[in-house]
């Protein structure tokens, strides 16, 4: 990495310092002893706000799916729908225990 690109991966480290520390803050003490570089950081603290973000975002369209799910499930007929709604006790039970 040339000079240039340390220098500008330090400006956007210096510009974003209070997130990124409040980010190394959760990091054990070996990774943190390990992360000295500018590069290093910047690149391990973008990785994890990008997994943040992508939670987020798979969160909004589980919930989003779930909310078509059930506005279709209550379209069906009782009998219809049963077998679904037990399903998903089964799974529910399966995933949350």
């Amino acid at each position: 990495m040339g000079a240039k690109s340390t220098r500008s991966v330090a400006i956007e480290l210096a510009e974003n310092i209070a997130a990124i520390e409040q980010w190394r803050s959760t990091l054990d003490e070996r990774t943190s002893r390990r992360l000295v570089h500018p590069l290093s950081n910047v690149r391990r603290w973008k990785a994890a706000v990008q997994a943040k973000e992508q939670a987020v975002t798979d969160a909004r369209k589980a919930t989003a799916a779930w909310a078509r799910f059930v506005a279709h499930a209550e379209a069906l007929t009782p009998e219809q729908a049963l077998p679904l709604w037990r399903l998903i006790a089964a799974e529910a039970t399966i995933h949350i225990s």
